[in-house]
């Protein structure tokens, strides 16, 4: 009975996992379409936080995309050295 309930917790937070990935994907989506790339002086990669915020969304695409890796311990390394 324990396991189903661990089951269904894991559902659950993949779900989270996904629909917080989706709200930083459409945040670099927007900025990136709105300030520029990286070309202009105020480009999306010109600031510190949002290659911060960009090297978060790579992973979490790499880790959407790939079924079974487990690389979020990679998105918590950037997050820690970073700050």
């Amino acid at each position: 009975m324990k396991q189903l309930k661990f089951i269904y917790l894991n559902k659950i937070l993949e779900r989270i996992d996904i629909m917080i990935n989706s709200v930083f994907i459409s945040e670099f989506v927007i900025k990136a379409i709105s300030q520029g790339f990286i070309l202009d002086d105020n480009s999306y990669l010109r600031d510190s936080w949002n290659v911060l915020d960009f090297s978060i969304v790579v992973f979490s695409i790499i880790d959407m995309s790939l079924p079974g890796s487990d690389i979020s311990f990679l998105k918590a390394y950037f997050i820690y050295f970073r700050l």
